[in-house]
């Protein structure tokens, strides 16, 4: 399966992978031939972005899997998905653990945009972090830009489903990236997404992400404002 992934995903990377996946492809070091050890791809990552993959017995809570990032630990599943469905899995395998997530957790930019996210995660509200979450859905693993004259995947879930890569441009609702409308835009991750979102570059797709985490970090360090006191009512015979 991991062959024969790799061989599927190679011509769909060369069209629609962006800039920085190219990069962190080479980076990361992948091998094609045989499926690695987590242990052996995080010390690549950690002697990169200082960024390690932590291993997971099933799924986790999305709260938990994002706080861990800012410990700089990616959790990861470690099951390899069915020969029977090898173009989708609804559950993240080591396929879209490593081939999706790796080379981009190898780029400085989009580790720290990661670890960002771990960070807010931990002083957010469980109605906060499920916009957290979206943002993570629709940008990271499913996110989209402009380059080259083309569209691009910037996200992992992306990358990493040659099914999904090869059918969103004709199959998908493709709309502005807009992080307040991703924000209150639910997800179904058991199918193909109907709906994705395209930035106008890479970097405007990170720089949205930050400054919309940015903005909730500082929301969340804010003092709550004090109670009012109620009006004394006038005394009265």
């Amino acid at each position: 399966m991991w062959r024969a992934a790799l061989v599927a995903l190679a011509p769909l990377h060369e069209r629609y992978a962006c800039e920085s996946y190219r990069a962190g492809w080479e980076d990361a070091a992948l091998p094609t031939d045989h499926v690695p050890q987590l242990q052996t791809v995080g010390a690549r990552l950690s002697s990169l972005t200082s960024f390690q993959y932590q291993p997971v017995s099933g799924l986790v809570t999305p709260r938990l899997f994002m706080e861990r990032l800012d410990d700089r630990f990616f959790l990861s599943t470690q099951y390899m998905r069915h020969h029977s469905m090898p173009l989708y899995t609804p559950e993240p395998d080591v396929i879209h653990e490593l081939v999706g997530h790796a080379p981009l957790l190898a780029t400085r930019a989009h580790a720290d945009l990661n670890r960002l996210f771990g960070r807010v995660t931990k002083v957010c509200d469980d109605e906060a972090v499920l916009r957290l979450i979206r943002l993570y859905w629709y940008g990271l693993e499913f996110g989209l830009a402009r380059e080259g004259g083309g569209l691009r995947a910037v996200g992992a879930g992306l990358l990493s489903s040659f099914g999904e890569l090869g059918r969103f441009e004709a199959a998908a609702k493709l709309e502005p990236f807009d992080v307040d409308v991703i924000a209150r835009t639910p997800f179904d991750p058991t199918s193909y997404q109907s709906t994705l979102f395209v930035a106008d570059s890479e970097d405007a797709l990170l720089s949205a992400l930050r400054s919309a985490l940015e903005s909730a970090l500082e929301s969340a360090a804010k003092p709550a404002a004090p109670a009012l006191e109620p009006a004394a009512k006038p005394l009265t015979k």
